[in-house]
């Protein structure tokens, strides 16, 4: 056979080893995107599914790193969600590189379908990113795109020397960035839709509180009016009857009652966000120290409490409030250790951003599960057995905290106890001003005062007690009665009354009151937050407010205050 003959059929040889190299790769190729498929329909997470399309290139193309890297939304870094390499993963500085200062590589990003990198060539797309930091050789960068816009990156990497990348490796490649992008953006809509979803469902689990707080915001005003009566009535016969006298149990039982009554009341108008509020700078840490001697005698000998307050954590808070929320978290978890077990209460400022001060309550006990966690502020809801509580601690401290501009958050594992944060803005500086000490005057003196209250037992019962007190009353049922009988008795002092009445506010009333009783002060007595006397639940600065159930030192003793205040401006 000739030579020539010889070198015919060797570069036939060498035509059908080339076709059969260039089918067999691209059946490889074929295969390889078939399988791509397979694994985004399987619905796997992101990473994995990214770790899984990254093994298939890398065995698909025979190169030895394949990764993937999402852009953050302003184009100016991203972060390597996953990496699949031959050898395992290389070391890598961070996960996180900033592209933002190298033009090049953005535009490349922008413009182009498939970039074939060479380091020795295009230094300016090798000096960032994952090129520099997995020091490649050769490789290819494939943009990631939604509508036109650059969201992530598929870097496949060469480090044996240079590499000459056909048409169709170019073409697999950009349906794997493709098959990417599909990826990423099915990701984006999942979490917006879970976004979605817990807006929903955080929406709705408000709505059903504030209704439920309407309710008993509604249900407590009524009920504040009939406990007037119960105590005052109770008290005054108390008062008037012998220390051996049979009866006195009983009736003092029917005090007892109405003043536990009284708390329930409070309980339902904290959860309702309708109590009204007298705010103070107060310092946390001395909040939380006062509810800790409280406890100190009546927690069980197997549970610990330990305190971990650093610094001035000054708030503006009501005080009694704001010691009531620590009291119901503490109370709360000591009842969730009945093995015993520790309960720390940590104070610390914080920067959310502004300054805040974080109260966490946590204690080591049995922990709950995630539905019992979703309703752990509802009010009612207890896994108490029957008898144990009313399920109205958790719901009130919600509520106080909500009402003082503030976040009371829970998280627990079952086995694993139980954290409360208390979060609140913090006050510039803790004032250790006390409340005056209230004062009962003494019978005799025989101050003028117009008692105003639409509620007829209220109004009797209020009546006879100041009248024992020793105060000339001049009693009305409405506020137009109260006008006119201020216009025939310039020598009323003080008015006290109801604010929310039929035709007219206690304070409109007032107004009126002012014009002929130039010097008169004012009480206001109310059971239930308005927008009349507490914008946004918060007391209006120079106002006196008496909280309905009060008892006679109560009522009497807020009467004291303000006439001493009225003789100390004139």
């Amino acid at each position: 056979m000739s030579e020539e003959m010889l070198e015919q059929n060797a570069a036939l040889s060498r035509s059908l080893i080339a076709e059969k190299e260039v089918h067999t790769r691209t059946v490889r190729l074929h295969d390889a995107l078939t399988h791509l498929a397979t694994i985004l329909a399987e619905g796997n997470d992101l990473v994995t599914s990214m770790t899984r399309i990254c093994g298939v290139v890398v065995e698909a193309l025979d190169v030895e790193r394949a990764s993937v890297w999402r852009l953050d939304d302003d184009t100016t870094s991203m972060q390597c969600l996953t990496m699949f390499a031959r050898s395992g993963h290389p070391p890598l500085d961070s996960n996180v590189v900033a592209i933002d200062c190298h033009p090049a590589y953005l535009t490349a990003l922008r413009t182009a379908r498939v970039v074939a990198v060479d380091i020795d060539s295009q230094p300016e797309l090798a000096a960032v990113g994952p090129v520099s930091l997995i020091d490649i050789t050769a490789g290819l960068m494939v943009p990631c795109r939604i509508a036109g816009q650059p969201v992530g990156v598929v870097h496949i990497a060469v480090i044996a020397g240079p590499r000459d990348w056909t048409a169709e490796e170019k073409l697999f490649a950009a349906s794997v960035a493709d098959c990417v992008s599909l990826a990423l953006e099915s990701e984006r809509r999942r979490r917006e839709e879970d976004l979605r979803i817990g807006l929903e469902a955080d929406l709705r689990q408000r709505q059903r509180m504030d209704s439920i707080g309407m309710l008993a915001g509604g249900i407590a005003h009524d009920f504040n009016n009939l406990l007037v009566p119960i105590l005052g009535n109770a008290e005054m016969v108390l008062e008037s009857i012998e220390p051996n006298h049979p009866d006195r149990d009983l009736i003092d039982e029917i005090r007892q009652a109405g003043m536990s009554a009284r708390d329930l009341v409070g309980q339902l108008l904290a959860f309702s966000r309708k109590q009204v509020l007298q705010l103070r700078t107060v310092d946390i840490a001395d909040e939380a120290r006062t509810v800790a001697r409280l406890l100190i005698r009546a927690l069980p000998e197997h549970v610990e409490l330990q305190l971990d307050l650093v610094g001035a954590l000054s708030v503006r808070a009501d005080p009694g409030q704001l010691q009531q929320v620590i009291l119901n978290l503490v109370v709360n978890a000591k009842d969730a250790m009945p093995a015993g077990g520790t309960i720390r209460m940590i104070g610390r400022r914080v920067e959310l951003p502004g300054p805040h001060i974080s109260l966490v309550i946590e204690d080591t006990g049995t922990g709950m599960d995630e539905a019992t966690l979703a309703k752990v502020f509802e009010p009612f809801f207890t896994t108490k057995e029957l008898g144990r509580g009313t399920g109205l601690g958790l719901s009130t401290a919600y509520g106080i905290v909500e009402q003082h501009g503030g976040t009371l958050t829970a998280t627990s594992q079952l086995g694993r106890g139980t954290r409360f944060e208390l979060m609140l803005p913090c006050a510039v500086a803790a004032s250790a001003a006390q409340p005056e000490r209230a004062k009962r005057p003494k019978p005799g003196q025989q101050e003028s005062i117009l008692l105003v209250e639409d509620e007829p037992m209220v109004l009797g019962v209020s009546k006879r007690l100041l009248v024992s007190a020793g105060f000339r009353v001049i009693a009305a049922g409405g506020p137009e009665e109260a006008i006119a009988l201020a216009s025939k008795h310039p020598e009323i002092e003080l008015v006290v009354t109801d604010v929310m009445m039929p035709g007219m506010n206690g304070v409109q009333m007032f107004d009126e009151i002012s014009k002929l009783l130039p010097g008169a002060g004012v009480l206001y007595m109310s059971g239930y937050d308005n927008e009349v006397l507490a914008p946004q639940g918060v007391l209006a600065d120079g106002v006196d407010l008496v909280r309905k159930p009060f008892s006679s030192a109560d009522l009497i003793g807020a009467i004291a205050r303000r006439l001493e205040a009225g003789r100390r401006k004139s």
